[in-house]
């Protein structure tokens, strides 16, 4: 690296998808150096980073077109700007894999639907299991020291400080959502509307929910049940 190249620091998301090669851990990583940094720099340095430590771990070399991949400052700055930077590094649950692959929560939803043939639920169980071993304890995102005061950001909080953060805003429990209602919501594509109307006339939730079970053409009784709470407030609804 040359001398006016300068790293000031990083943002590093960890993610993982399944597709049919097995499990693939890969880091989305977002680089902040001085104008004089160029993107091909960054490629050679944290290429030859990344063959080391597949190296060390004993996994095989990286190919040089899959291995690392580094595009400049302005793709980072087109979707930082548009979605946030901590909304954008960890979305990877909305994302889909390439090539029929699955993230962790597509595999729920495999446990869920049961209709992937690739995915059954009793294998889509097992994998998520696997994952959920490995991953548990592990910082999806991670921020460099000194990074967020350099960019002039708050101090994250630690889990135990947002566990003992006062709530913003007051909630209440709108309704009730059994398994069988939450799919015949996700079948009608209507998960939008339904916040919508929590949010506007939340006393039309139970029977708007009982109305999509039927468009479903679920059978079998519809009246609020055991199921996941779904909560509202003052603010919008989540």
């Amino acid at each position: 690296m040359s001398p006016e190249s300068e790293i000031f620091g990083f943002i590093r998301a960890l993610e993982v998808t399944h597709g049919e090669n097995g499990f693939h851990p890969h880091v989305h990583m977002i680089v902040f150096t001085n104008k004089e940094t160029e993107s091909g720099l960054l490629d050679f340095v944290y290429y030859r980073a990344w063959v080391r430590a597949c190296r060390l771990a004993g996994l095989p070399e990286p190919s040089r077109l899959h291995g690392c991949h580094v595009q400049d400052g302005s793709f980072a700055a087109d979707y930082a700007g548009k979605w946030g930077i901590e909304d954008e590094m960890t979305k990877a649950n909305q994302k889909q894999a390439k090539n029929k692959g699955l993230t962790p929560w597509g595999l729920l939803r495999c446990i869920l639907d049961g209709d992937d043939l690739d995915y059954p639920p009793k294998r889509a169980i097992g994998l998520f299991l696997v994952y959920s071993a490995a991953f548990k304890g592990k910082r999806q995102l991670y921020w460099s020291n000194g990074l967020r005061k350099l960019l002039g950001l708050q101090k994250e909080l630690n889990d135990q400080e947002l566990a003992q953060k006062a709530d913003d805003e007051a909630a209440y429990t709108l309704a009730t959502i059994t398994v069988e209602q939450w799919k015949a919501i996700r079948k009608c594509k209507a998960e939008v509307m339904i916040l919508n109307i929590a949010e506007s006339n939340p006393l039309l939730i139970t029977s708007v929910i009982n109305n999509f079970v039927l468009s479903s053409g679920d059978a079998g009784p519809h009246s609020m049940g055991e199921g996941v709470p779904f909560y509202g407030g003052r603010g919008p609804t989540r």
